[in-house]
């Protein structure tokens, strides 16, 4: 009887890991689980954006597009990652590239290898979420309060003031 009892507690065991592990890896491959993140599971965040400059060069004009680091507080981080996580936005559509040149764009890095991307176009926010395994999900979204904190941060960046046409 004290046989049995072993093999009936040992399997229970291998059991129990085996579901515990089917768990964890079905948690990790979502691409889309990003409802309750907060400022405490991001390892790390950074913004950039591009600024435009006009130049001459050799008699004509040129752009130069520079890429320059934004300074995120905590503030704005926080709030970001609130929208996401709550599903303020509404979904348009899901796809393979992001269609433009992507002109802003914040990045937060996440445990277990996992990235969230909020960029934006000019024109689109689009969601940018990577899962521990490097699987992409892209999708474009309708967020007016997200385009409008992009919308501020990029004030000047075009030749030294505003891109109204989004050109």
């Amino acid at each position: 009887m004290k046989k049995g009892s072993k093999r009936m507690t040992a399997g229970a065991v291998i059991a129990g890991g085996l579901i515990l592990l089917a768990g964890l890896f079905s948690w990790l491959h979502q691409p889309g689980d990003f409802h309750a993140l907060s400022a405490d599971d991001v390892a790390a965040s950074k913004m950039s954006k591009a600024v435009y400059h006009k130049e001459s060069l050799g008699g004509s004009d040129a752009v130069r597009i520079e890429f320059v680091d934004v300074d995120l507080t905590k503030e704005q981080s926080d709030e970001l990652l609130s929208r996401i996580g709550k599903q303020k936005f509404s979904v348009r559509s899901h796809m393979e590239n992001i269609p433009g040149s992507v002109r802003a764009a914040v990045m937060f890095e996440l445990p277990f290898n996992r990235e969230l991307r909020i960029q934006y176009n000019g024109d689109q926010v689009y969601l940018t979420r990577t899962n521990a395994w490097g699987r992409v999900d892209r999708t474009a979204i309708e967020q007016d309060d997200l385009r409008r904190f992009f919308d501020e941060q990029l004030a000047g960046a075009f030749y030294g003031g505003n891109d109204p046409e989004g050109t």
